[in-house]
């Protein structure tokens, strides 16, 4: 992992960063309780399609493991998974999340260590997460992060990662939330030059 750039949580400015909250739920039966010693293995697609490896984790006896999709598991601590999770009132067949905190989106591949006592590979464009239900700090996927995630305002309004960044900034200037604009703005700057045509390629047009 000689690509991936090692960073600590220090190196990150979480007072001054937007505020998200966790909205995914997930189905009781995607949970199950670990013996102890189990291998949990997280993989994660890249951008171009292709797997990488994220992070693995040895379980604990009593430890939530949660499958979101094949191949993407993770190990919680029973205590943690109490604290972050709750059998969802209007909905008792899944957990729902308690999790909110502060992130910073990265714009290369990272590694950082993470709170369960092994590496986290992070690609580009995923964010640094505080959680501030754990106090723990540790990396989200992009893909991940936006399916599971939602923009938080100072009145506890929500709003979507999975609506576009123009719906974003739009709810982002309507709240006055300059940590979310500013986040926005950044993320719609990155997705400009990675869209912008390279210079000296011709375009063909059809005629």
């Amino acid at each position: 992992m000689s690509d991936y750039m090692r960073v600590q949580s220090s190196n990150f400015d979480f007072e001054n960063a937007p505020a998200f909250r966790k909205v995914e739920t997930v189905p009781i039966v995607n949970v199950v309780f670990a013996v102890g010693n189990e291998t949990v293995v997280t993989r994660q697609k890249a951008k171009d399609g292709s797997e990488f490896l994220e992070t693995t984790s040895i379980t604990r006896a009593g430890d939530a493991i949660v499958t979101r999709t094949p191949g993407d598991s993770y190990a919680v601590p029973t205590v943690k998974f109490e604290k972050n999770f709750e059998i969802d009132p209007t909905n008792p067949s899944q957990y729902r999340s308690k999790n909110f905190g502060r992130a910073v989106q990265v714009t290369k591949d990272i590694v950082i260590a993470a709170p369960w006592g092994e590496d986290q590979n992070i690609k580009a464009s995923g964010v640094i997460f505080q959680n501030r239900a754990s106090n723990e700090v540790y990396g989200n996927q992009q893909h991940s992060f936006e399916g599971d995630f939602a923009r938080e305002a100072k009145d506890g309004s929500l709003m979507r990662l999975t609506e576009s960044l123009p719906v974003q900034m739009a709810w982002a200037q309507e709240k006055g939330e300059t940590a979310h604009i500013k986040d926005i703005e950044s993320r719609m700057n990155a997705s400009a030059r990675a869209n912008a045509t390279p210079t000296g390629t011709h375009v063909a047009l059809n005629k």
